[in-house]
């Protein structure tokens, strides 16, 4: 007996017998006619779906083949321990961990940024070398310090530690990260200094005198005004100035110098101090520029050259930085020279020290505290090597 299930008219028949069970128990062969290769289940749902107890197949070529059986699961052993961690492998995890949220820092940064800024300005008066370590100690103390009142809130109220560690070495890593984050705003400060030099002093004196270069002050005494009003300098100095406002630096400053001694104090009176000023910056302004730099720009040219033929490009601007900075020497008393002859240019001029004053802080809290907030992310933790 037999069941033929119809075929693909393209493809050959394949047949495969599979059996049956009767239900005296005895088992019948029939025949499951497909075109391709039926799997075991398909053989199975057939048969059921004709109403046939499935008993599986006769033994034979012809009967589909049982999956192949699952790979035994590997036995699993427990893994050899790991060798203790050698000196190397904590120095590197100094550096790289246990990281802190930015809020657990926050004291540290608002220490270090903070103690920066006073040391940096304690430190200005020795100059440049005075702010840098000025500012590298107070940002290392501040955050040093903020990081030690932290620690013992801490232990006072029984939280959890902001980051593993002993007191020293959490102190420590803290003083670390404050310093190196004080390092771009000292480095900022110092070339702000060195340009505030260069500028207020003329600026200053221009916000004394600046109704005069302005040209908005008097320059004669009004009628029946005594002779000693008439030659004071409250109007002498504006009438000279008036004089020689159109000419050229170089010609201004002769003119001042033929005046002598004597002249210039009683044209100038109290407000000689801030002439002089005015007069040295429009004698610098009159050596005009003069396309030379000083031995550091030529040695750095040299070095831009010798990196561009040794192939080392990343230098060239590195090696340019101290002709650039030759060049920027002469470019103040030039731009100062001009404004001082330009009665449109003079209240700006003499805005610069109040400018200064307000938008200084302004620029440099946010450096700080970026600078900071920045180590604070990427920089070293405490010393944790002992094991």
């Amino acid at each position: 007996m037999a069941n033929d299930a119809p075929a693909a008219s393209d493809q050959p028949a394949v047949s495969t017998p599979y059996l049956v069970r009767q239900p005296d128990g005895s088992t019948t062969t029939l025949m499951l006619h497909t075109s391709r290769q039926p799997t075991i289940g398909e053989v199975a749902n057939y048969a059921e779906s004709q109403g046939q107890a499935f008993a599986g197949f006769p033994e034979g070529p012809a009967a589909p083949s049982p999956p192949p059986a699952e790979a035994p699961s590997p036995i699993l052993t427990n893994a050899p321990p790991e060798p203790p961690p050698t000196f190397t492998s904590r120095a590197v995890n100094v550096l790289t961990a246990p990281r802190r949220s930015l809020l657990s820092q926050s004291p540290a940064i608002t220490g270090g940024a903070i103690g920066g800024m006073y040391g940096a300005e304690a430190g200005a008066p020795l100059g440049p070398v005075g702010i840098v370590v000025g500012g590298l100690t107070g940002a290392a103390i501040g955050a040093g310090g903020a990081e030690a009142a932290q620690y013992g809130a801490e232990q006072a109220i029984g939280s959890e530690p902001a980051e593993p560690g002993t007191f020293g070495q959490r102190v420590t890593g803290a003083a670390v990260r404050g310093a190196a984050g004080e390092l771009l705003p000292s480095g900022l400060r110092v070339g702000a200094s060195r340009l505030e030099g260069a500028v207020m002093p003329t600026a200053k004196a221009v916000a004394e005198l600046e109704p005069i270069f302005a040209g908005t002050v008097a320059t004669a005494a009004p009628k029946g005004a005594g002779a000693a009003e008439q030659l004071s300098s409250k109007y002498l100095l504006p009438q000279w100035w008036q004089s020689v406002s159109g000419r050229p630096p170089a010609e201004i400053v002769q003119a001042w110098t033929e005046l002598g001694p004597e002249a210039q104090a009683a044209i100038a009176g109290e407000h000689l101090p801030a002439m002089q000023t005015v007069m040295g910056t429009i004698a610098q302004g009159a050596k005009g520029w003069t396309g030379e730099v000083g031995p550091w720009g030529r040695y750095g040219l040299g070095g831009a050259g010798m990196s561009y033929v040794l192939g080392h490009p990343q230098t060239i601007l590195p090696s340019l930085a101290p002709g650039a900075w030759d060049v920027a020497q002469q470019v103040p008393p030039i731009a100062l020279s001009a404004a001082l002859r330009t009665p449109r240019a003079v209240p700006l001029l003499a805005g610069l020290p109040r400018v200064a004053e307000v938008a200084g802080p302004m620029i440099m809290a946010p450096v700080r505290t970026a600078s900071q907030v920045y180590v604070a992310e990427e920089g070293p933790r405490g010393p944790t090597l002992v094991p």
